[in-house]
């Protein structure tokens, strides 16, 4: 699970299998953007809301929460990145 914390995401990474799910969670009281940095696919959450997200493909995934001003990544890691190029 990733938890949405103001301008970050909490923890700072997580490591699933492929085909496994994450869920990010807003538990703030106003709605954020989550970016994925590596597809370019975002998730629109209102405040106390979540999302679960499958991982079809192993690789390593960045997500951000989108703002105007800095903020700091987490990662999912999907196994086995072994299999990765």
């Amino acid at each position: 699970k990733l938890l949405v914390e103001g301008h970050r995401l909490n923890p700072d990474w997580v490591r699933i299998d492929r085909g496994q799910s994450i869920t990010i969670q807003n538990n703030e009281d106003q709605a954020v953007v989550v970016v994925n940095n590596s597809t370019g696919m975002n998730w629109s959450l209102s405040a106390g809301t979540q999302e679960s997200i499958t991982f079809a493909d192993t690789g390593i995934y960045q997500f951000f929460v989108e703002t105007d001003s800095q903020t700091r990544s987490s990662f999912v890691i999907v196994e086995p990145v072994e299999d990765l190029p």
